[in-house]
């Protein structure tokens, strides 16, 4: 028996071979060598998996996926890096299945049962450990409580501003602040004229007029009043617009069609407004990545830095004919079983990982052919009379290669021929690379007789982490280069009906797999469930959003400001690959929620991350992820704090606005809270006024450059810029904040 030592984590199966008396139709002495021989770098021979006849005792998740990263290090092969594409590191093709792995030590230790398929890692369930650690959890949330019982009063609809041209500004703001019951705007007038200086507190929020001067108050209050209706204005237009729940094809898709009518294109810096007053939503992060992976709209540079989005036009795709590809290789045969309800359990040599929904893999009893082809390949190519190059490639066509690790075949995916380059697959390993036109030479018939070795598997109940920007390096060390078992979980039907290739199917420029599968390590005494190993690794490798560290001190960081709290502390959010997965995971999991996803008390009690639906401005649906405040005390509350742990505020939330997120998309729940609270250096306390005339300085989701000064424990100490417009320089909030300070203390002196 053995379980893998993870310092104090404890992973996976404790089950002999000997306690599986007919596992897959196998009996305890069946140790047939699955077709690897040699190649399975003199470890004993892989046998069939025993997740299925694993005790089911419950298993502490919270064990599994919250424990500190583990020095457990599975031996792996090394690969080559192949020209203009990052490759894992490695030997000669004939040498990377020989390699005899270096044994770690590995001392037994209890552990749970595995989760078998097919139960999702999603779905596994709780125990009484994870609800321990709740209290501990929820309790570093800071806030204030409201005593349970109390019935909460929706708050009333507030009117927004409306503009009559018949009245002036000041005029406009009274019946403003009258329609919400709000105090009379309060105007203050700072120095002596000809220099006079005027600000106006709304509703707790000051505007001011600074650094524009005037010589009579009467101007000075009207042009103050006109600032703040253009700020409530944009922070109105803001605050109605939710987070964008558009998938990516989708945001292209309407972007496109609403550009088509501007034939002159629109500017890079009005994009924001104009897509927020187009669909009431914001802009994703990852827009620009988008937008330039899209052949539907392209982008023109003007002025540096100024960029002008035009939409292509619908016939302006190649008129080049299809060309029929005259070097097809046939399809590879899957080793399906012959009875419907046989196991599938397949012995597979994991050549590259692009992502969880993406592993490229080969089959163990086809490697000896493959090493044969490898072979002659290299044979015949090392003579110059075979070697034909290649002066125009087409898609499709499946050419040779030449890199430090041999002769490989490729098929060319697209062409560049202002570049003459061209995007090429490894149809033998899974990886993309790209290459110049003079690095292809023609593929001989008899080199497309043994159909393309790699096969696409995605990993089961690990869709969600696609896309997560932490999960390749994990893939690479704990998959790249490893013999597994891959138990199949699609049918040989299902397979035909998703498209039957091995290679998985290209739909909209992206490649699917047609084939699911939990894979296995079953090369010595007990399994290990890779799925939920490569899960546990990502979470644990993915680091939270920090500002402490020495190297950013003095440096300038873009920012979204979500939240400033009543102490004055702003909540940033850096603007990053993380910010970007999570905005995505977000717009993903409200497309796939449904009335059954709501939470349960029961649901509440253990679950450390829900998925909130704010509607608190103007109806206007705005999801967070979020944290309660304080444990739930008995199932008859209906009304919870939530700490929205990617915004930085508090609201009371029903119960019937709160939903599972772990069960729905475990990735986004256990990627770190993004909203990061810092604390302006170098400024007066700010209280009252001062409070107001910040946050209606900077309003939430307002982008803005944050540089580091020094250290204050937990919270840096930061200088913020910002500006009015995209056209306008950045100011620096500090000295601004401290100009109004020094403006409002001569005022008092003066009476």
């Amino acid at each position: 028996m053995r379980a893998a030592k993870l310092d104090q984590e404890k992973i996976l199966v404790t089950i002999a071979n000997n306690k599986a008396p007919a596992m897959n139709g196998h009996g305890p002495n069946y140790v047939k060598s699955n077709g690897q021989g040699k190649y399975n770098d003199g470890k004993p021979p892989l046998r069939a998996i025993l997740g299925n006849s694993a005790s089911q005792r419950q298993q502490d998740t919270s064990g599994v996926f919250h424990t500190p990263e583990s020095s457990f290090k599975r031996p792996h092969h090394p690969r080559v890096m192949h020209p203009g594409q990052p490759r894992s590191t490695g030997v000669s093709v004939n040498h990377r299945l020989k390699v005899t792995p270096q044994s770690d030590a590995r001392t037994p230790t209890p552990s749970g049962a595995p989760i078998t398929p097919p139960a999702s890692p999603e779905n596994a369930q709780t125990t009484s450990a994870a609800k321990a650690t709740y209290k501990e959890e929820s309790l570093r949330v800071h806030g204030g409580q409201v005593p349970t019982g109390k019935v909460v009063t929706k708050p009333k609809a507030k009117v927004p501003l409306k503009l009559d041209p018949s009245f002036d500004p000041v005029s406009t703001l009274n019946f403003y602040c009258e329609a919400n019951d709000f105090e009379k705007p309060a105007y203050n007038i700072f120095n002596k004229p000809p220099h006079l200086h005027c600000s106006v507190r709304i509703a707790g929020d000051v505007y001011s007029s600074y650094p524009q001067e005037f010589t009579d108050k009467e101007t000075a209050c009207q042009r103050t009043a006109q600032i703040a209706i253009q700020r409530i204005q944009h922070a109105e237009s803001h605050q109605k617009r939710s987070a964008c729940t558009f998938s990516d094809a989708e945001f292209i898709d309407g972007l496109y069609m609403e550009l088509r009518k501007y034939p002159h294109g629109i500017l890079g810096h009005k994009l924001e407004d104009w897509y927020g007053s187009t669909f009431r939503q914001h802009l994703p992060s990852h827009w620009y990545d988008l937008i330039i992976e899209s052949n539907k709209i392209r982008v023109e540079h003007g002025i540096d830095p100024r960029i002008i989005l035009f939409a292509n036009d619908p016939g302006s795709g190649s008129s080049e004919p299809v060309r029929v590809s005259t070097t097809t290789l046939p399809q590879l045969v899957l080793p399906w079983q012959s009875s419907e309800g046989g196991s599938h359990d397949w012995n597979m040599f994991i050549s590259y990982c692009d992502s969880t929904k993406r592993v490229w893999a080969r089959m163990i009893d086809q490697i000896a052919n493959f090493e044969e082809l490898t072979k002659h390949i290299g044979r015949q190519m090392e003579s110059p009379v075979f070697r034909q190059k290649v002066f125009k490639p087409h898609v499709q066509e499946v050419y040779l290669v030449e890199i430090p690790d041999g002769w490989n075949r490729v098929r060319v995916i697209s062409v560049d021929e202002e570049t003459c380059s061209c995007r090429c697959h490894f149809v033998d390993f899974g990886d993309v690379a790209m290459f110049h036109f003079e690095d292809l030479f023609q593929c001989p018939p008899q080199f497309l007789v043994l159909p393309a070795q790699a096969v696409c598997l995605s990993m089961y109940a690990l869709d969600k982490f696609e896309d997560h920007p932490h999960a390749q390096q994990v893939l690479t060390k704990e998959l790249d280069g490893q013999t597994v078992v891959a138990h199949v979980l699609t049918t040989e039907k299902q397979f035909v009906e998703l498209g039957g290739a091995a290679q998985g199917v290209v739909e909209n420029g992206k490649r699917r797999a047609c084939l699911v599968a939990t894979l296995y390590d079953t090369s010595t005494a007990e399994d290990i469930h890779l799925n939920d190993l490569v899960a546990s690794r990502i979470t644990k490798c993915t680091p939270a959003p920090s500002l402490s560290d020495e190297n950013k001190i003095g440096k300038t960081t873009p920012i979204l400001v979500s939240h400033i709290n009543d102490d004055g502390d702003l909540m940033v959010l850096l603007r990053n690959d993380d910010l970007k997965f999570v905005e995505r995971s977000i717009a993903q999991t409200v497309a796939d929620l449904s009335a059954q996803d709501r939470v349960s008390y029961s649901d509440l009690l253990h679950d450390r991350h829900i998925f909130v639906c704010d509607e608190s401005v103007d109806g206007v649906k705005q999801w967070f992820r979020g944290r309660l405040v304080t444990r739930p005390l008995n199932p008859e509350e209906e009304t919870f704090d939530v700490y929205y742990v990617d915004d930085g505020r508090q609201r009371k939330t029903h119960i019937s606005n709160i939903y599972r997120l772990e069960a729905n998309n475990r990735a986004l729940a256990t990627f770190p809270p993004q909203a990061i609270p810092v604390r302006l250096h170098d400024v007066p306390e700010i209280a009252g006024q001062m409070l107001g005339r910040l946050r209606g300085l900077i309003p939430s989701r307002t982008e803005a450059l944050l540089k580091v000064v020094a250290k204050d424990g937990a919270k840096p100490l930061v200088n913020v810029f910002i500006r009015e417009d995209p056209e306008s320089m950045y100011m620096c909030v500090n000295i601004g904040l401290r100009l109004e300070f020094e403006m409002a203390s001569s005022l008092i002196n003066d009476i």
